[in-house]
């Protein structure tokens, strides 16, 4: 979230983003896979906000960013489908911002550890 800045809600159905992510990734490589998607589905899974894309992430896109059509931080890549199961599903970013703020950044400074 350092280089980006975030949506202020999350994405719909329908909305148009892009999946950043480094498949097939070696040293050396920069980030080189942006797939345009559409939001399929939002749905909460676990007690957190997630978003379905029609878009397959696969290995080496989790963890990467998902993004609106503007570049803004909408989710994170999480899991990708397969024929038999899942879904291709981005944590939105809205759980990472709710997460970070309650954090006591101050003790965490102090001991380098978060409890």
């Amino acid at each position: 979230m350092r280089h980006f800045t975030t949506v202020d809600l999350p994405l719909v159905r329908n909305e148009q983003g892009h999946l950043l992510g480094f498949p097939n990734w070696t040293p050396g490589k920069t980030i080189h896979n942006d797939e345009n998607c559409l939001v399929s589905i939002n749905f909460p899974r676990g007690g957190l906000g997630r978003v379905e894309i029609d878009t397959l992430i696969r290995q080496g896109n989790s963890g990467g960013p998902l993004v609106d059509a503007k570049y803004r931080l909408a989710g994170i890549a999480q899991q990708g489908a397969t024929q038999a199961h899942g879904n291709n599903e981005c944590l939105c970013v809205s759980e990472i911002v709710k997460w970070l703020a309650d954090l006591d950044l101050v003790s965490v400074a102090s001991t380098g550890s978060v409890d």
